[in-house]
C-alpha cells in the first residue's frame, strides 16, 4: 500500500491527477459497510480525512474497532490463503517483515464507479525506486527461503 517504500505513503489518485494539494481524500463511512469479516479491505490513514495510497486487509472477523475510522472500499474474494500467509510473516519491532512481500497482481471483479477524468491506467506495476532497491538489500528477498535450521548440527537443532 506504500508505493514510495518509505512508510510515509504515496498519493491518492486525486493527488496524482490534481497535484500535491489533493494527496488525501475525505473519509467515506457507511453503516452498511463494517469490518465484520476477514478479508475486508480499507484505507490505512494517519487520522481523519488522510486517505492516500496505503490500505489494510483484515485477517480476522469482528474488527469493529476499525469501523468509522477506516474507509472500506473492497473485500478479498479469492486468495485469502495469501492474505493469511502475509499475516504470518515474521516482523521486526517496527512491524516491517524481515522478508520482502509484494502484491504483484490484483483483479477488480466489480468496480461500480467510472474512472476519474484524466486517469491513465498503467499497463504494469511501476519499477522499484532506488530507495526501494536499497531497502531490499536490508531484507530477505521475496524468493529467499527462510530456514532457521540451515547450517546447524543435530545438537543445535535439538536445543
Amino acid at each position: 500500500g506504500d508505493p514510495t517504500g518509505t512508510g510515509e505513503g504515496g498519493s491518492s489518485v486525486f493527488g496524482v491527477l490534481g497535484g500535491p494539494s489533493k494527496r488525501f481524500f475525505r473519509d467515506e463511512f457507511s453503516k452498511r459497510l463494517r469490518h465484520a469479516r476477514a478479508g475486508t479491505v480499507s484505507m490505512a490513514n494517519a487520522g481523519p480525512d488522510t486517505n492516500a495510497s496505503q490500505f489494510l486487509i483484515t485477517t480476522a472477523d469482528g474488527m469493529q474497532h476499525l469501523d468509522d475510522r477506516h474507509t472500506i472500499f473492497g473485500e478479498v474474494a479469492e486468495g485469502m490463503d495469501t492474505v493469511l500467509a502475509i499475516d504470518g510473516a515474521y516482523c521486526d519491532e517496527a512491524g516491517r517483515p524481515y522478508q520482502n512481500i509484494r502484491i504483484r497482481h490484483t483483479i477488480v471483479l466489480d468496480d461500480p464507479f467510472p474512472d476519474p477524468p484524466g486517469l491513465r491506467v498503467p499497463s504494469r506495476s511501476p519499477s522499484p525506486t532506488a530507495e526501494q532497491l536499497r531497502q531490499d538489500k536490508l531484507r530477505l528477498a521475496e524468493d529467499e527461503a527462510v530456514d532457521d535450521m540451515a547450517g546447524k548440527t543435530a545438537e543445535e537443532v535439538q536445543e
